[in-house]
């Protein structure tokens, strides 16, 4: 029976305006866009480890691009009588966004994890949502699966909302995704943090790549590449997933997720995770991400990785 790395996000559309007023509308949330890129490089790195979808989408979802990219849909609820919630993202000149949440779903998503796969999967990771939904689902799991190791990301407005709940899902999770922004807002609203006690935090930098921090002291570092920037919006879940599909091979052969991130062989998978992050804003929404590279670049028709 293969193994499986189960995501528990939003899955919805995503309307996002850049600074120029160009529009884009493309199928996202989260949820939806680390389960589709994590299982496509899975593909590309011949692992017969799956991802396990759990999410809720309106009727007017196709869900084919995930079950195409081999996702497990089992668990992926339709409400018949909903249309799947909007997100709206407006980027500035400076690099701020702002965001609007149009729809019933999101809100009502955690009424919704009623059951959970039988099999306990190798890993789980709860995509950006608010602290509220993941210490909810932090708990199901718990109930279900024991001590999976736990992934979380998290989001600029939900940490200036609620400093101490997103502290409290950082304590609870063995591997925690932030960006500068929300790294430093969630440091100065808690200054009582024990170090010890956080776990692994993979740092986005945008433009400046990632790094690793361990109890809060960098560790590693990997940078971006330089691309023309068209939309940014999913780069941190790229960057999420790819470090989610490295962590199959490692957790398949018994070893700890901690033990593998603090290991030597994580600075080259960071620097591709940053990579890969860099070359998915060149386009909007992600579904284009692989073609594009196989167009322009040959990877698949060639299963050769080129170097950028």
């Amino acid at each position: 029976m293969s193994t499986t790395i189960c995501v528990i996000g939003h899955t919805a559309f995503n309307v996002f305006q850049n600074p120029s007023g160009d529009l884009f509308k493309y199928p996202a949330g989260a949820g939806f866009a680390v389960a589709w890129s994590m299982s496509k490089f899975l593909h590309r790195m011949h692992s017969e480890t799956e991802v396990n979808l759990i999410s809720v989408c309106g009727n007017d979802f196709d869900l084919r691009p995930l079950i195409e990219a081999g996702v497990v849909t089992s668990y992926v609820v339709t409400s018949r009588d909903d249309k799947s919630d909007i997100f709206r993202i407006r980027e500035d000149v400076n690099g701020g966004r702002t965001f609007k949440s149009e729809g019933n779903l999101s809100v009502s998503f955690p009424n919704y994890l009623i059951s959970l796969p039988i099999n306990k999967p190798l890993m789980v990771h709860l995509a950006t949502a608010t602290p509220q939904e993941q210490l909810a689902w932090f708990k199901r799991i718990r109930e279900s699966w024991g001590g999976v190791p736990i992934s979380a990301d998290t989001f600029e407005l939900y940490v200036q909302q609620n400093p101490k709940l997103v502290a409290e899902v950082l304590e609870k999770v063995d591997l925690f995704f932030a960006n500068q922004v929300e790294w430093t807002t969630l440091i100065e609203n808690n200054p009582e943090m024990d170090w010890e006690k956080i776990p692994p935090v993979i740092l986005k930098k945008g433009r400046e790549g990632a790094s690793c921090l361990i109890h809060g002291e960098e560790r590693t570092r990997a940078p971006a590449i330089s691309v023309k920037v068209v939309d940014p919006t999913l780069a941190g879940e790229v960057l999420a997933s790819y470090l989610l599909a490295s962590f199959a091979a490692p957790l398949n052969e018994g070893k700890s997720l901690e033990g593998y991130i603090t290991g030597a062989a994580f600075s080259s998978t960071l620097r591709e995770a940053c990579r890969w992050a860099s070359l998915s804003i060149r386009q909007a929404g992600i579904l284009d991400l692989f073609e594009s590279i196989e167009l322009r670049e040959g990877v698949y028709s060639s299963r050769r990785e080129r170097r950028y």
